[in-house]
């Protein structure tokens, strides 16, 4: 992946982590950065299943964020 960029759905979020849909395979341990929101998310992915991944997040999310990114569009994450 190399700084490379691609666009993720995120399906399923939490203070501690997400469920990415996906457009290529991510192995397990791999660090990225989720940029949604103005915000810029650490994590490390745990799992890939079928084109989606599913990342532990390196900082736990603030309330306000957790909520905006539950409200937002689903088509808005970036991730490298």
């Amino acid at each position: 992946m190399d700084g490379a960029r691609f666009k993720a759905e995120i399906r399923d979020i939490s203070f501690e982590g997400m469920r990415l849909s996906t457009p290529i395979e991510i192995d397990q341990g791999t660090p990225i950065a989720i940029q949604a929101l103005g915000h810029t998310i650490p994590a490390i992915v745990h799992w890939y299943r079928d084109g989606e991944i599913g990342v532990h997040l390196l900082e736990r999310l603030e309330g306000q964020t957790l909520i905006a990114l539950e409200n937002a569009d689903d088509d808005l994450a970036e991730f490298r």
